[in-house]
């Protein structure tokens, strides 16, 4: 009798477990989202603890298994399907960050560097201390070396490339072998495969393939290599609150010349009125989503039209630094207008040349003149003398 009632004890708890398929330590009513539901306030709950070589000597671990290490680095580990992770140092090892699947850290001809956002499909092939972060960055890295790339497809073409700094969307995107360059900005340097260039603002980029340009602004842009760019067609007003220094150390100038032309150059220019067409200068370098200021398209500006300055020099034999000629079919006409200073100077001097000759011209007539008259006088007091004698 008593063994018949040890097994209905035994069918019931069984049953209990298969109907239930929920365990519940320390309260009787388990959560329904949990398979076993552990309460208490004075007990903790308690996993299994090992040695290191323990944990790496269980065969054939699970993903997630979880379990305390009691030596080396001690706290809790979970396998992740390849490799056991520390739950309690302050970071994940950088060495873990190379299990996840949007991200690159060292390894062979990787040294120093770290890619998160996005596994590169170059062919890496010591490509070492680059940084990347943003889906896309530095995709098809194969031997570039000190990139830093932040932003969306930022340096996403680039394979050979190095010290680069990228920041902003699309940021030296198609820049494939280019070196030493910064672009900080929305698409900025986008159109580019230079070297020594920087673009900073919102789209600042070029139009060709240069080097030592400089765009700074929304949506500048150079068109010619040792070239800088600042602000865009729409830009009514540059300044600061001094005038801009030339370099003008007479230690560093060689072959210098007086053969400045002045007058002859000067009355050749033709001073205008005008204003500037931004549209046509936007289509012209092929900005299209510019918005041109009304301010700068319908302001009355004062100058010269450079083609007729060139015109002008021209014909007069003047080498004048004062164009800035297009250096492709891409670039366009500008006018130094400091530059004007110089031949204005000499057309002065030589204007001055001209009123001290004519000065001393009038002051030698002056002279003669008086010279003439004092020498008539002296004639009229003969003749009266002569006169008088005879009347007498």
């Amino acid at each position: 009798m008593k063994l018949a009632k040890i097994s209905v004890f035994t069918f019931l708890i069984v049953s209990s477990f298969k109907l239930f398929a929920q365990v519940g330590v320390g309260t009787s009513t388990p959560d329904a989202s949990a398979q076993m539901d552990l309460t208490s306030t004075s007990k903790g709950f308690l996993v299994p603890r090992m040695l290191a070589s323990q944990k790496s000597a269980i065969s054939s671990p699970t993903t997630g298994l979880l379990i305390y290490q009691t030596d080396g680095s001690s706290g809790f580990y979970y396998f992740t399907g390849s490799s056991w992770i520390s739950l309690t140092s302050s970071a994940v090892a950088v060495t873990g960050l190379d299990g996840l699947s949007d991200a690159k850290v060292e390894g062979t001809n990787f040294t120093g560097s770290i890619l998160l956002g996005h596994q590169t499909t170059g062919t890496l092939n010591n490509a070492f201390y680059n940084t990347g972060i943003g889906l896309g960055t530095l995709d098809a890295l194969t031997t570039g070396y000190d990139n830093t790339a932040i932003g969306n497809d930022v340096l996403g073409s680039n394979t050979t490339g190095y010290q680069n700094i990228a920041i902003g969307t699309s940021a030296l995107q198609n820049n494939v072998g280019g070196t030493n360059d910064t672009a900080c900005g929305y698409f900025a340097l986008s159109n580019y495969n230079g070297t020594n260039n920087t673009g900073m603002g919102y789209g600042a980029n070029c139009n060709g393939i240069y080097s030592n340009s400089t765009a700074l602004g929304s949506n500048s842009l150079f068109t010619a290599s040792n070239q800088v760019r600042i602000g865009n067609g729409s830009v009514s007003s540059i300044g600061g609150t001094v005038g801009w220094t030339t370099l003008s150390d007479g230690r560093f100038k060689t072959n210098v010349s007086e053969n400045v032309k002045g007058l002859e150059f000067i009355l050749k220019l033709k001073p205008v009125t005008y204003t500037f067409n931004t549209a046509a200068f936007d289509d012209f370098i092929d900005i299209k989503n510019q918005s041109n200021s009304s301010i700068a398209s319908t302001l009355i500006r004062s100058g010269f039209i450079a083609q007729d300055v060139e015109k002008a020099a021209k014909e007069s034999g003047y080498d004048f630094s004062g164009v800035d000629k297009p250096q492709n079919e891409k670039d366009y006409y500008g006018l130094r207008y400091a530059e004007f200073t110089i031949p204005l100077v000499k057309a002065i001097q030589e204007q001055q040349a001209t009123i001290e000759q004519l000065k001393a011209t009038l002051l030698q007539t002056k002279i003669e003149q008086k010279t003439m008259l004092e020498n008539q006088k002296s004639e009229f007091e003969k003749i009266r003398t002569q006169l008088s004698q005879l009347s007498n």
